[in-house]
């Protein structure tokens, strides 16, 4: 039988849950339901958690709440870094930890050494602030060895006056050679690397203030120059309200293909 090794909070964040209300709330693994042959338990424990991912020495690191922990058994959580700036993404290349803080992306050199405890970190490159919301900044490395980074919009529906906002960045390792890779993503805070073609996935959370069911949520592929509609447009070629738009060029119009 499959195990599927889940953390508490994680699980909570995917049901939309605030982090007041999961403290108060225990989970029910029953609710939970799973395609034959799998079973589920919970691994660790770990507060306020945003984003994880798996070292080349198969050591999980979680991101959130200032701290980046690491869990090297099940039930055993530890702290790898603390007092940073709302840490979200993360992502190996060798043994060197990069992590998308809410203002910069810093590396934490040699970050699989036995102690488990961070450098102090490098920056590499600066990121648009928080300001007026969407804090999180993801990062993906891409087939080319190129860096990845998202940032969220700075408003529900406006006109960016900063491109870097409501895009995908592309840096060189280093951190140089900031490109805009593609826009028009409102949120894009997932990100993932198809394992056979190399594309970039990438979730798109839509704008508020449209009723329940509209605009749709997206999953996008990511293509170099690409425009993806905010805040002009949405989902298969449609027109925000508070716009006057020719939608048939983004990504997802009638003259675009999503993929």
């Amino acid at each position: 039988m499959r195990i599927v090794r889940a953390f508490l909070a994680a699980l909570l964040l995917a049901v939309g849950l605030p982090s007041d209300v999961a403290s108060r709330r225990s989970l029910d693994l029953a609710e939970l339901k799973l395609p034959p042959g799998f079973a589920i338990e919970i691994h660790a424990r770990v507060s306020g958690a945003r984003f994880m991912t798996f070292s080349p020495t198969g050591v999980l690191f979680v991101s959130g709440g200032g701290q980046i922990r690491v869990v090297p058994q099940a039930g055993r959580v530890e702290t790898f870094a603390s007092g940073l700036r709302q840490p979200h993404g993360l992502a190996f290349r060798g043994n060197d930890l990069y992590v998308g803080e809410n203002h910069r992306i810093v590396v934490f050199r040699d970050a699989t050494n036995p102690s488990l405890r961070g450098n102090t970190p490098e920056t590499i490159a600066e990121m648009p602030s928080a300001g007026g919301g969407h804090s999180t900044r993801t990062l993906l490395w891409m087939p080319d060895g190129k860096l990845l980074a998202t940032a969220g919009s700075s408003c529900n529906v406006c006109n960016e006056t900063d491109q870097r906002r409501a895009a995908a960045m592309r840096f060189n390792a280093d951190g140089s050679g900031m490109e805009i890779f593609a826009r028009g993503l409102r949120n894009s805070v997932g990100l993932a690397l198809h394992p056979v073609t190399g594309e970039v996935w990438a979730t798109d959370n839509g704008r508020d203030n449209l009723g329940d069911d509209q605009p749709p949520e997206e999953v996008n592929i990511l293509r170099a120059g690409a425009d993806y509609g905010w805040p002009r447009c949405y989902g298969d070629g449609l027109r925000d309200p508070g716009y006057s738009a020719d939608c048939s060029s983004t990504v997802g119009g009638p003259s675009a293909s999503r993929s």
